[in-house]
């Protein structure tokens, strides 16, 4: 893991002043939950976040993301929403496996993670279609993966079906999978609000015919994954435990108010974000 600036913060002794607030440092990760900023906080907090967290990349279903040299940021729109909740939490337990970006800890309003360097799947099939004709298209896609590298896909998806007891749920046009630079496949960003009706087996064999049929990969290995009735009974199993470590808005009860395991305190002023232990 690069130096990120991730740190503990401990309950302060009396002997020392370390109690006191001082100002969040570039690029700095904490344990615990996400620190959740009030209103007039996020908004000093956002004018801030380049400078905290890296460049402007753009944005996601659910939030930003930033990118500077050691690492990738994601800042919630509604970090309050349970879905980030779920997000969060997912990433802090499975990162780092299964082809999953690394966690490195919560930032205000978010988490940062691995920097993937590469190319979605999506992007290369687009850049390989670009400005041909229909008749041309299975020609232009046959073998844009090696075999090792459907292969890989494949083991990975099974591999994440066994790991997370749960589907990825939005592979279906392969945005959520990138080939690195060095050709290795990681996958990227699960799908938390339209999983509906998938089924493991379901994913991986559509993820299978895709590329045995339109990529024209051949010698494929379907790979074993869970059942059906274990995905749904996993993922139930994980929200209920992401309930349970968390404090609900008593008017809003659909609202995450904050995690239970937060370990700093976060406020904002004109000159900066500062923090504090709790």
């Amino acid at each position: 893991m690069p130096d990120v600036g991730q740190i503990e913060l401990e309950v302060p002794s009396p002997e020392t002043n370390s109690s006191a607030y001082r100002k969040l440092q570039p690029g700095e990760t904490f344990t615990g939950g996400i620190p959740i900023l009030e209103y007039n906080q996020r908004v000093r907090f956002i004018q801030e976040a380049e400078r905290l967290y890296g460049q402007f990349k753009g944005e996601g279903k659910w939030g930003d993301i930033l990118l500077s040299e050691a690492a990738a940021t994601k800042i919630f729109r509604q970090p309050d929403n349970i879905l980030a909740a779920y997000e969060f939490e997912f990433m802090r337990m499975f990162g780092g496996k299964n082809g999953l970006p690394e966690f490195y800890g919560a930032v205000p309003d978010g988490y940062q993670m691995e920097k993937i360097e590469g190319k979605t799947l999506t992007s290369m099939i687009n850049k390989a279609v670009m400005g041909i004709t229909t008749e041309e298209i299975p020609a232009a896609l046959k073998n844009l993966l090696t075999t090792e590298q459907a292969q890989e896909l494949l083991n990975l998806i099974a591999d994440f079906h066994k790991t997370t007891r749960r589907v990825h749920g939005d592979l279906g046009k392969f945005d959520d999978v990138i080939i690195t630079r060095e050709g290795k496949v990681r996958l990227i960003d699960p799908e938390w609000e339209r999983i509906g009706n998938q089924t493991p087996q379901g994913e991986l064999e559509s993820t299978y015919r895709f590329l045995a049929n339109n990529l024209g990969i051949g010698d494929l290995k379907m790979p074993e994954t869970i059942s059906e009735e274990e995905a749904a009974r996993g993922l139930s199993e994980f929200k209920a435990g992401v309930l349970d470590r968390i404090e609900l808005d008593p008017v809003f009860s659909s609202r995450v108010k904050r995690f239970k395991d937060v370990k700093v305190e976060i406020k904002a002023d004109d000159n900066g974000l500062w923090v504090k232990p709790l």
